[in-house]
Parts: structure tokens; sequence; C-alpha cells
């Protein structure tokens, strides 16, 4: 069951518009000393539980896929 929620997340990712938010050495808009290592992005057509935004960090591999850390 697990296995196939996580194929659907990835199709979902893979298939969603992201919106660049927060661009990677750009500073944050309360705190300047924080830089954003990475782009900080929303996924365009998907909304959170209280109907904000589902915001994400985009790493470096050109995949689109959710990684689990452990």
């Amino acid at each position: 069951m697990e296995h196939e929620f996580w194929k659907y997340v990835d199709c979902l990712v893979e298939n969603s518009r992201l919106v660049i938010d927060r661009p990677k050495g750009s500073t944050h808009f309360r705190c300047n000393n924080l830089i954003y290592p990475l782009d900080y992005v929303f996924y365009k057509e998907i909304a959170s539980g209280d109907g904000g935004k589902v915001e994400v960090w985009i790493g470096s591999l050109r995949e689109k896929k959710i990684y689990e850390l452990v």
C-alpha cells in the first residue's frame, strides 16, 4: 500500500507545474542573513489541507521526484 502511495506522489509531481517563489541565492524576506541554497518553489495546481500552497525545495537532480529522507 505504501509503495502505491509513493508512485501516486511521483506521478503528481511529474505532472504538476512548479512556480519558483524564492530563487536560489535570494535572501529571506524577514531575515536578510538567510540565503536560500536551493530554489524554493510551490506547486501551482496543488493546495495543502488548509488551502495554502504546497512548498518544496528543488534539488540539483534533473529528475522531478520525491525522495524520502531517512
